[in-house]
This record gives C-alpha cells, sequence and structure tokens, in this order.
C-alpha cells in the first residue's frame, strides 16, 4: 500500500520497484498519477488507485476504488473490502478519478471551513464558541443525513425549510448574492485541474 505524498512517489517508487512482481497487489491512495506512471516504474502489475477521506478517522470515508485492467475480480473485492472497513466505497473510472478527489476527498476541508464560518456566525450572535461549534457540526450532519436517507435533490429540501417571506430565504438570497454556488465551483475546478497538473 503506498499512502506517500505524490510528489514522493519518483523517490519510493524505485526503492520498492525491485520487490514488486508481476503477482504483487499494488495499492495506492496518492493524487493524480494514473496506471500509466506506475507502470513506468513497477511495470505490469496488478494496481489499484484509491482515494479515501480524512472521515475515514470516524469510519465515514469516502473512498474511490479503481482497478487496472491487471487485477483480478478478487484482488479488487479485496481493496473495496479493506476500504469499507472506514466508509463508503465507490467504484469510479480512471478518466473520472480527478473528478471525484475533488468532490470526495478535497471538499471536506470546504465542509469543515463552512462549519468553522456557521460557528463563528454562532459566536457573533453571542453564543459560546464550543456550543456555537456543536450546534453547527449536529446542522450539518443532520443535513447531510436527510439528503442521502430520503434520496431528495437538495434544493427541494431547501425548498421544505424556506417558507415565503421567512427567516431562511433571507439567508438564502445572501448567500447566492454572494456567489456561494459559484465559489465552491471555483474551488472544485481549482482542485480538479491541480489534481491533473500533477
Amino acid at each position: 500500500v503506498l499512502g506517500v505524498k505524490p510528489q514522493m512517489l519518483p523517490d519510493v517508487l524505485p526503492l520498492i520497484a525491485p520487490a514488486v512482481t508481476p503477482k504483487t497487489l499494488v495499492v495506492t491512495i496518492a493524487a493524480g498519477k494514473g496506471f500509466d506512471f506506475y507502470a513506468s516504474y513497477l511495470g505490469d502489475v496488478p494496481l489499484v488507485r484509491v482515494m479515501p477521506n480524512i472521515c475515514a478517522q470516524v469510519l465515514c470515508s469516502a473512498s474511490a476504488v479503481c482497478p487496472n485492467s491487471l487485477c483480478s475480480p478478487a484482488q479488487a473485492e479485496l481493496v473495496r473490502a479493506m476500504f469499507r472497513t472506514v466508509g463508503e466505497v465507490y467504484d469510479i473510472p480512471e478518466a473520472q478519478f480527478a473528478a471525484f478527489s475533488a468532490l470526495g476527498g478535497a471538499s471536506g476541508a470546504f465542509v469543515q471551513m463552512y462549519i468553522d464560518a456557521l460557528s463563528s456566525a454562532g459566536v457573533k450572535a453571542g453564543l459560546p464558541r464550543a456550543l456555537a461549534q456543536k450546534i453547527a457540526c449536529q446542522a450539518t450532519l443532520g443535513a447531510a443525513k436527510l439528503c442521502q436517507e430520503t434520496g431528495e435533490h437538495p434544493m427541494a429540501l431547501v425548498d421544505k425549510v424556506t417558507s415565503p417571506g421567512g427567516t431562511t430565504i433571507e439567508g438564502v438570497a445572501a448567500l447566492q448574492a454572494n456567489g456561494f454556488e459559484a465559489t465552491l465551483t471555483k474551488a472544485f475546478d481549482a482542485v480538479l485541474e491541480k489534481d491533473k497538473r500533477m
């Protein structure tokens, strides 16, 4: 299992290459490096690209799994089973792996920033920081669970909370006016482009 940063791989792979045979299953969690990159160092070996996220710490990761053509079904399933122990696993083709890295991997940082901003707004309104953070975390967790379990479109759920002339629609309008969705899309695109350049 290669659990190093992508920029370290050119130093690491030559060191392990002598021990890797065509029967060795290689699993990598490094972003931005495709099958051809690994083949140039290790030759033709069964290899699975995996992209977990930091939420594996609380057994709630979203992990992409992408086996190359040399992996047997049993090898691919072994890797899926490994990563199911820390959350959900999604089969993602290599052409879409960079998009998953942005959506399933980097977005966790965006959500943490959102929770921090919500918490700070609560502090500004007079709530103690610890309480504001607990409320922001629970509200975020609950909203995600509601969307996941109902299968409803997120904006349909927004509509259920925004009463005509009410308070929530004022906040939604302020987020839209200040580029909330556009800013998230730009952040996603920045991650995607960096992944492609690696």
